[in-house]
C-alpha cells in the first residue's frame, strides 16, 4: 500500500506557516516534494471520483487528520473517507463508512474538551502501536524513525505549549506521547547536516542515559517553534489579508431541528491571528481587507480570534465582522448564553465600528478564559449558526 500525505493548505500559503516549514526542514522533509491541496495533478490522480476509475472502482481511500468533515470543495470524494484521526468536536459526518465508536473513527473530543492537545498525539499513539506489533516476544521495543518522531514531537510541544499548566491544553496522553517519542527513538540516526549551526547548537542535548548520544531538547525545540510562530515582527509586517488567511477555517452548520426556518444555515469563518487585536486593527486598510477576504471566502460572518503570550500565559481577544443581524446575534450569544459562559467573553469598544468607511457590523471582545481556543469557540458558534439563516 502506498500512502500519500496531502497538505491541506495552498502551496502559496506554506511560507506563511513559518513554524511548520522550520520543523519540516529540521526533519529533513523537502517542501518542494509536498503535495498541496491546490496542485491539480495530485488531486486529479490521487483523488478521482469512483465513477472515473478505469477499473470501475477507485482503490484510493482518504484518512482525515486534524478534522472530521471533508472540505466542501472535495465533497464529491465523500465516499472515499475510511478513517478519521482528530481532536475537534465530532460533526458526525461520514458515519456510514466510519461509524461512531469504531476503531477507524478516532475523534478525541468529549463534552467541551479535547481529550488530547494535539492530533499528532493520536498519530504518535498509532505509530507506537505499529512499532509494538513489529516487536517480537522477548525483544527490546522497536525504535522509531527520528525524522517522524521529531516532526510529531515538535507539533505536540507547540500545540500543548510544552504542557504549560497555564495554557491548559496538554493531557496525560500528550505527555505520554512526548516521553515515548523522546525515549524510543534512535536519535543517532537523525540527519542534522542541513540544520543551521545555531539551531543544532540549541536543539540537541546529551541523552540522559549516559550513552553519550544526543537527542532534541524538549524546551529548546518548543521555544524555537514558538518564537517562529509568534514572532511579532513577522505578524506586524504582514497585511491584514495574509493575517486572515494564514490560519483560517470555514464552518458549515447543519440546520437545527429548533430552527423556525427551512433555509440552509449560514456558513461562517474563523481566523486565528497571533497579534494583539489593537495592532491588527491599526493595520492599513483593515476594513477593506476584511471585507475583501469575506467576499472571497463567501461567508457573511467572520470571527477573528487573537492570541498572544503575556508572561508565559496565553491572552485572548475576539473580533466579529459581517452582516449586522448575524454579528448582533452572535455577540448576544457569546456574552449572555449559558452555553458560552465558560469563555468569559466581555465586549469592549471597537474603533472600527464607528469608522465612516465601515459598511458592516464589527464588534470587539475580551476573552477571560485563556484556555478557550478555536477548538472550544467553534462548537458554540456552530450550535448558534445552525439556528440562523
Amino acid at each position: 500500500t502506498t500512502y500519500a500525505p496531502l497538505v491541506g493548505v495552498p502551496r502559496a500559503d506554506l511560507p506563511l506557516r513559518r513554524e511548520t516549514t522550520l520543523l519540516l526542514d529540521m526533519a529533513g522533509v523537502d517542501l518542494d516534494q509536498l503535495l498541496c491541496i491546490d496542485r491539480p495533478p495530485s488531486i486529479a490522480s490521487l483523488l478521482m471520483p469512483k465513477d472515473d476509475a478505469s477499473d470501475g472502482g477507485n482503490p484510493h481511500s482518504i484518512t482525515l487528520v486534524d478534522h472530521n468533515r471533508i472540505r466542501s470543495s472535495l465533497r464529491h470524494l465523500d465516499g472515499h473517507v475510511v478513517e478519521i484521526l482528530d481532536h475537534h468536536e465530532d460533526e458526525l459526518c461520514h458515519t456510514d463508512a466510519v461509524p461512531e465508536g469504531s476503531d477507524a473513527r478516532n475523534v478525541a473530543f468529549q463534552g467541551r474538551d479535547a481529550l488530547v492537545g494535539s492530533t499528532c498525539t493520536l498519530v504518535a499513539e498509532r505509530m507506537l502501536q505499529v512499532a509494538d506489533a513489529m516487536t517480537g516476544r522477548g525483544k527490546d521495543p522497536a525504535t522509531l524513525d527520528p525524522s517522524a518522531s521529531l516532526a510529531l514531537l515538535g507539533v505536540i510541544l507547540l500545540d500543548t505549549m510544552d504542557m504549560s499548566p497555564e495554557a491548559g491544553k496538554g493531557t496525560a496522553r500528550d505527555l505520554a506521547a512526548i516521553n515515548a517519542l523522546l525515549d524510543r527513538t534512535d536519535w543517532s540516526k537523525l540527519n542534522t547536516d542541513s540544520m543551521e549551526e545555531s539551531i543544532r547548537a540549541v536543539l540537541l542535548e546529551a541523552d540522559d542515559n549516559g550513552s553519550g548520544n544526543v537527542r532534541p531538547s524538549r524546551a529548546a525545540l518548543h521555544d524555537l517553534l514558538r518564537n517562529s510562530k509568534f514572532d511579532e515582527q513577522f505578524w506586524s509586517e504582514m497585511s491584514v489579508y495574509d493575517c486572515l488567511r494564514i490560519d483560517y477555517k470555514r464552518f458549515e452548520p447543519t440546520r437545527s431541528s429548533d430552527s423556525p426556518s427551512s433555509s440552509a444555515p449560514v456558513p461562517f469563518g474563523m481566523s486565528s491571528v497571533l497579534l494583539p487585536l489593537s495592532k491588527f486593527l491599526s493595520k492599513e486598510s483593515c476594513v477593506d481587507s476584511i471585507t475583501r477576504y469575506m467576499e472571497e471566502a463567501d461567508v457573511p460572518l467572520l470571527g477573528v480570534l487573537t492570541m498572544t503570550i503575556v508572561d508565559d500565559a496565553p491572552h485572548r481577544e475576539m473580533l466579529l465582522a459581517g452582516r449586522p443581524d448575524l454579528v448582533d446575534a452572535t455577540a448576544e450569544y457569546l456574552t449572555q448564553s449559558d452555553d458560552a459562559a465558560f469563555l468569559e467573553v466581555e465586549e469592549v469598544e471597537c474603533p472600527l465600528d464607528k469608522a465612516e468607511e465601515c459598511s458592516m457590523s464589527i464588534r470587539q471582545f475580551r476573552q477571560g478564559n485563556s484556555k478557550g481556543s478555536r477548538k472550544q469557540v467553534a462548537p458554540i458558534l456552530m450550535r448558534l449558526a445552525s439556528t440562523l439563516t
